[in-house]
């Protein structure tokens, strides 16, 4: 049977035809960061940082700042800076826009992001992209169609990556550990092979070549697409920029 999208869905016949996110091409200067080896036990900031884009760290591991001596104890000055997460656009927008035909024999959909950082604040655009546009070392996630559910999913591979991408820094094991248990609370669904009811979105899912929505073959957590902006913001909530020459997230 052929795959058809829902009816608020309909054809497109060009990716690049698309303009969203208008601010994106019109800000040259929102860049893409790519983040170096990854060390054995420690995450490691993709840049030096400095007073304009500093290193963001889990704020639990930030230590108390100094109080001057002219200054009264405040108990809440304890508290850092946390970041913030602005999405320009409405990534919902990435279903309902229109899908070629690549994209509707594929069931997913590339998103590419960019992103800007300025102190705290971390302000990202993303547009649909054809598998063949993708630049070097781009930021890009599947939105994938599960037609049984009839609904577009994420997996937690690509919300992972894409918060490493974010926050310019690779993750410990440890530190994705912390972040699945984070996201628990949007209630993933688990993909199998093992099941006859996701056995099929198994193997579509595995059969993506890159950008790959996966690492290994093995079942995976899966998202509905409609979270994405709030996990997001939730997670990236839980650091803070540190103007340490050395920041370690662990």
């Amino acid at each position: 049977m052929a795959f058809q999208l829902p009816s608020t869905f309909s054809s497109s016949p060009n990716v690049s035809d698309w303009n969203l996110n208008n601010r994106m091409s019109q800000n040259p200067g929102l860049g893409i960061r790519t983040a170096p080896a990854v060390s054995p036990d420690v995450s490691t900031p993709a840049v030096s940082p400095d007073v304009a884009t500093p290193a963001f760290v889990r704020s639990t591991h930030l230590g108390t700042p100094p109080i001057q001596s002219s200054q009264a104890f405040n108990p809440y000055s304890k508290s850092p800076m946390k970041a913030q997460l602005k999405i320009d656009g409405d990534l919902d927008t990435m279903i309902k826009l229109p899908w070629n035909h690549e994209e509707l024999e594929a069931k997913r959909r590339i998103v590419h992001f960019r992103y800007d950082q300025t102190d705290n604040t971390i302000t990202t655009t993303f547009k649909p992209i054809a598998i063949d546009e993708r630049p070097p070392n781009s930021i890009c996630i599947s939105c994938i169609w599960w037609e049984e559910k009839k609904e577009c999913f994420v997996t937690s591979v690509d919300i992972i990556s894409l918060l490493e991408s974010l926050v310019a820094a690779r993750f410990t094991v440890e530190e994705k550990n912390r972040i699945r248990r984070n996201l628990e609370g949007f209630r993933p669904l688990t993909v199998s092979k093992a099941k006859a009811d996701s056995e099929e979105f198994f193997k579509i899912i595995m059969g993506f070549p890159d950008p790959k929505p996966r690492n290994i073959e093995k079942d995976l957590k899966v998202f509905p697409w409609k979270i994405l902006a709030h996990a997001l913001k939730k997670i990236i909530g839980k650091y803070s920029p540190s103007h340490s020459s050395i920041a370690e997230i662990s």
